[in-house]
């Protein structure tokens, strides 16, 4: 039988202790089962603090030792050693994201790119010019070290449309896969007399947090039926708390990933406000899953994925701009069940798991034809 490596700095944490939650866990989990469906084994290698094994869900999770090593490119090259000793020709290698691949001893090698993550904008005490030059030296360096790369899989088509513009010739070995949900016909009956709206990201400045918290103040005192849901953990957790810590109507709730559409389902509106370095967006194709009113920002792939008005509003990251966006879908309900079934209807069909499955068989076919 035949095994499928896949490789990624944290799946558990460092120690092997706990499982990590994040999105490109969500992936990895993913990934797994179609591995497993096609007959094959999955197996998962991580960097460690100390060699482990570890057991999760009938997949073996091995953590490889690089402790005090700082450079990303010798802690892989330590992961595809210990590889090396047991991977037979016929095997396949999958790098969970493109920032950890190295070139390898085996040309069955696939690299995940999961959206552009240079386009933050400029904060703060930056320099335009100094943050402009670094933003052209990383692009340099990523087109430079994907050269090598044989196949290489995206998450959004604002990728292929980046490299497009760069002058490079689209590959054939290039595979624009979107994210994909699970999609839950048990839909929730909202309750018309409040409306509850939900932030469920990791909270980072750049995923938005303080533009969030910043609308939402001037919506809550505007309109006492709304109530509001930060949904995670992040270093922005404890000056959101503080913000908020005198409002009875936000609360703070942390969730596995895979209750996540279970979670959605109690909510009217969801918002991505995010300020850059976005693919597919997961937490969004996961509240469209649930007939959520989407509020989401034009970055990266998102522009792939939303309708401005037809299964979402589509906004510039703007602080005015998104409270005028939550105002609208506040007061008008109708608009708010429009966008929402809309948006069930653009997961359901276009960003599906059999549709994800269908595009990632195309890629490891390609693999055996070339084995």
């Amino acid at each position: 039988m035949r095994k499928v490596y896949i490789i990624y700095r944290s799946f558990f944490d460092m120690k092997g202790d706990n499982y990590m939650v994040g999105g490109i866990q969500t992936y990895i989990r993913q990934l797994t089962e179609l591995i497993k469906k096609r007959g094959d084994t999955p197996i998962i290698v991580q960097f460690a603090d100390d060699n482990f094994e570890k057991n999760y869900n009938d997949i073996c999770v091995y953590g490889v030792d690089v402790k005090g090593i700082t450079k990303e490119h010798k802690k892989s090259k330590l992961v595809l050693d210990f590889i090396k000793k047991s991977f037979k020709k016929e095997d396949i290698l999958i790098f969970a994201t493109e920032d950890i691949f190295i070139p390898s001893f085996t040309n069955n090698v696939i690299v995940i790119q999961h959206g552009i993550t240079w386009d933050l904008p400029v904060e703060r005490g930056e320099i335009l010019k100094i943050k402009g030059l670094k933003k052209f030296l990383w692009g340099y360096v990523h087109l430079f070290n994907t050269r090598k790369i044989k196949k290489l899989v995206c998450v959004d088509h604002n990728y292929v449309n980046w490299v497009r513009a760069q002058g490079i010739p689209i590959s054939k070995t290039l595979y624009p896969i979107p994210n994909c949900t699970y999609i839950d016909n048990d839909i929730y009956i909202r309750n018309d007399e409040e409306v509850r709206i939900i932030f469920a990201r990791r909270f980072e400045k750049y995923r938005g947090t303080r533009l969030f918290a910043a609308s939402i103040e001037r919506v809550l005192r505007k309109y006492p039926n709304v109530y509001v849901t930060f949904a995670g953990r992040g270093p922005d957790e404890e000056y959101l708390k503080r913000l908020f810590e005198s409002n009875d109507r936000v609360e703070f709730i942390t969730y596995q990933s895979d209750k996540s559409l279970e979670i959605h389902k109690k909510y009217d509106i969801a918002v991505v406000p995010t300020l850059g370095s976005e693919g597919t967006s997961l937490s969004l194709l996961e509240a469209m899953a649930c007939k959520c009113a989407v509020i989401a920002t034009n970055i990266g792939g998102i522009t792939n994925i939303i309708l401005d008005r037809y299964n979402g509003l589509l906004i510039m990251p703007d602080e005015k701009l998104l409270t005028e966006a939550l105002e609208k879908l506040i007061i008008d309900k109708e608009l708010r069940k429009t966008i929402g079934e809309n948006a069930y209807l653009t997961a359901s069909k276009a960003f599906n798991k059999e549709v994800w499955e269908e595009k990632w068989e195309k890629v490891l076919e390609d693999i055996d034809n070339e084995i």
